[in-house]
């Protein structure tokens, strides 16, 4: 009976790895990949590009703080999402390509069922884990 120890632990091994980055994980490195360069490695504003932006970005630590201390999540998903039309001329790049991806349902708080892209909500639970 031994043997089967060393190999059952062999084969988690490899099945975790094979496993999908956690969400916080997946966030984080969409944010290192997309919002870095205006809004900084920790998400407080002060990227390379803030400057050049008529508009200076937000902090993104002070979400939560900025609402009554409870993060607001769909406001940040259709932020980030953007919208039709929108451009940088101060304000945030549409992001809907580039979070596009397996699709999830999200339950919005009116209950309504909203496929979203998986990459964005794992991109809002990561700046939700930043918040002071």
């Amino acid at each position: 009976m031994k043997p089967i120890v060393p190999v059952a632990t062999l084969l988690l091994m490899v099945l975790s790895a094979c496993a999908p980055p956690a969400p916080k994980v997946r966030g984080a490195d969409l944010f290192a990949r997309h919002c870095t360069s205006c809004h900084g490695r920790g998400g407080a504003g002060g990227g390379p590009q803030a400057t050049d932006l008529a508009v200076p970005p937000a902090n993104l630590k002070l979400l939560s703080e900025r609402n009554g201390g409870v993060f607001p999540f769909e406001d940040v998903i259709v932020q980030v999402h953007g919208y039709t039309g929108r451009s940088a001329f101060g304000m945030m790049p549409e992001f809907g390509r580039e979070m596009s991806g397996p699709m999830v349902d999200y339950v919005a708080a009116s209950g309504e069922v909203i496929p979203t892209p998986q990459g964005l909500i794992d991109l809002a639970r990561y700046l939700e884990s930043i918040q002071q």
